[in-house]
């Protein structure tokens, strides 16, 4: 009995020494955007709004339910985070609207200049992890007043894709438009930042244009292009020929105007199509342009001209040409240039010593003399998109 009793004593006092077993258990979390696009069947990606896509290196936040901050970085390239955490706690998590990108890129999305505190949004709350479901999939919804979702997958796509040779930069972007009016999206270069009026967020294109502009100032520091884009051209009954900016896609334009706009419009076309495609997108409204063929919107304004003639162009352009110009010596139509060595190109040319009619002469020098571009690849090109009308 005595061995017994004993023997009860020592497996007793055995248990109460064995540790309360550990409540812990690693967790996978995925976090994608919510994108919708109002032009989402133009070009090559995200062309379904149904589908969500990978956050890439969004910054996420994980407190408990008591407000205690469990964990707090960016998360992988694919939008993902391994968490350890105790199955005990609940927690919520918040998406802070910027990322790091690849290449080093930084984004951040803000409400405005004046108020420049991160959008950012709770993902979930009360979230009690369970071992049954080690994998959680988790979205930053589109909101239809901020549509910041629509901003951080455009931007990210962008500059993951196309990032120009940008490296270690910083981008960051309003939901505010460029004027009290709210007329219009831009790139600010007087405060480097991209700004979105409210209806444009929802366009993938314009997004990438604006960044295009971003990158010039960006990849040239201290470098403020800008560009006269006052021509005003009319149409034959005398309306303005872009009746909601003072530009647009096949609007007449000084040449420094028609360049420079043109350049932001190959970025987002390079962006959005597969250049190793036969095919090119542009939206514009209900006719989406096919920005592979050479449209040479310039040539025929030249000839309606009274009396027509090379007067009528000279010093002049048009975006939409140029855009196009650029998109056939990067798809191989012309040639193969890298959208960094176009950048490179425009760059060497140095756009903030133009005149608002020039462009065409500087940028060529640039390309045949700069950046080995041969003289013939260039003419022909230029001869085919109809870009050629140097001052006289």
């Amino acid at each position: 009995m005595k061995i017994l009793t004993s023997l009860l004593i020592l497996v007793a006092s055995t248990l109460f020494s064995i540790p309360a077993f550990a409540a812990t258990h690693t967790y996978t979390f995925n976090f994608k955007y919510d994108y919708e696009y109002g032009d989402v069947v133009s070009g090559d990606y995200y062309n379904n709004n149904a589908e969500l896509v990978n956050t890439s290196g969004i910054h996420a936040k994980f407190y408990t339910q008591a407000g205690t901050l469990v964990w707090s970085g960016y998360t992988s390239s694919s939008g993902s985070v391994q968490l350890t955490l105790d199955d005990t706690q609940k927690y919520d998590i918040l998406l802070e609207a910027k990322a790091h990108l690849d290449d080093n890129n930084y984004i951040y999305i803000k409400f405005s200049y004046a108020n420049p505190l991160l959008h950012s949004q709770w993902v979930v709350t009360d979230l009690q992890p369970h071992t049954y479901s080690c994998t959680y999939n988790f979205a930053y919804n589109y909101n239809s007043t901020y549509k910041v979702s629509n901003i951080l997958a455009g931007l990210s796509f962008s500059l993951n894709t196309k990032p120009a040779s940008a490296s270690s930069k910083s981008f960051t972007a309003y939901t505010q438009s460029c004027n009290d009016a709210g007329i219009s999206s831009c790139y600010n270069c007087n405060i480097q930042a991209l700004q979105y009026k409210q209806n444009e967020r929802d366009h993938k294109f314009v997004i990438a244009h604006e960044l295009g502009h971003h990158l010039e100032d960006t990849l040239s520091p201290g470098d403020c292009f800008t560009n006269d884009c006052s021509f005003n051209a009319t149409d034959e009954e005398g309306a303005p020929e872009c009746q909601s900016s003072g530009h647009c896609w096949t609007s007449k334009e000084y040449a420094s105007c028609a360049a420079n706009e043109g350049l932001a419009h190959f970025y987002s076309l390079a962006v959005w199509n597969d250049e190793t495609e036969n095919d090119c997108d542009f939206p514009k409204q209900n006719d989406p342009i096919e920005c592979e063929i050479a449209h040479t919107l310039m040539e025929d304004k030249c000839n309606t001209c009274d009396p027509p003639g090379a007067y009528c162009c000279a010093g002049k352009g048009v975006e939409g040409d140029w855009a196009e110009f650029w998109w056939g010596m990067h798809s191989d139509i012309c040639d193969t240039l890298t959208v960094a060595e176009v950048y490179y190109i425009y760059i060497d040319a140095n756009p903030a010593a133009w005149g608002s009619s020039q462009g065409y002469s500087q940028l060529k020098d640039s390309a045949t003399t700069l950046n080995g571009v041969p003289t013939s690849v260039w003419n022909d090109c230029a001869d085919l998109y109809g870009i050629k009308h140097p001052l006289l």
